[in-house]
């Protein structure tokens, strides 16, 4: 499989690792994962510096409007901090969630993703502060 992921409790993270070609379909499958095991609020990490396909830009904009309808349904979905190369599909989804309200942003460096991820996750654990 191209895409494998892990889920953290103690840090309310999942880490996705993708080192292959990255679907619609294998995207969405996270996203309904995450929704079914109660940990719609967790912390996402995507580190696709090993991928070798990125999904199709056309893509994003049905994916965005899929977790915003979730989000109906679970509330305010967990940050998610990507490491990719930028560029394509990555940036049109970055554009999307900004418009839509999502935590979402592309990191060049893992460490800097994982302090963002930090930061967002107790802003989302402590909304008052």
């Amino acid at each position: 499989m191209a895409v494998s992921f892990q889920r953290n409790d103690a840090t309310r993270r999942i880490t996705v690792l993708v080192t292959g070609p990255l679907l619609a379909a294998e995207i969405l499958s996270i996203v309904d994962w995450q929704a079914e095991t109660r940990i719609w609020d967790y912390g996402c990490l995507y580190d696709e510096r090993r991928m070798t396909l990125p999904p199709r830009v056309v893509d994003m904009a049905p994916i965005a409007r899929y977790v915003q309808q979730l989000e109906t349904v679970y509330g305010p979905r967990g940050p998610v901090a990507v490491v990719a190369a930028r560029g394509g599909s990555v940036d049109v989804y970055a554009r999307l969630s900004k418009q839509i309200g999502f935590a979402f942003q592309v990191f060049d460096d893992l460490t800097e993703a994982e302090r963002w991820l930090e930061q967002h996750g107790q802003a989302t654990m402590n909304p008052g502060g």
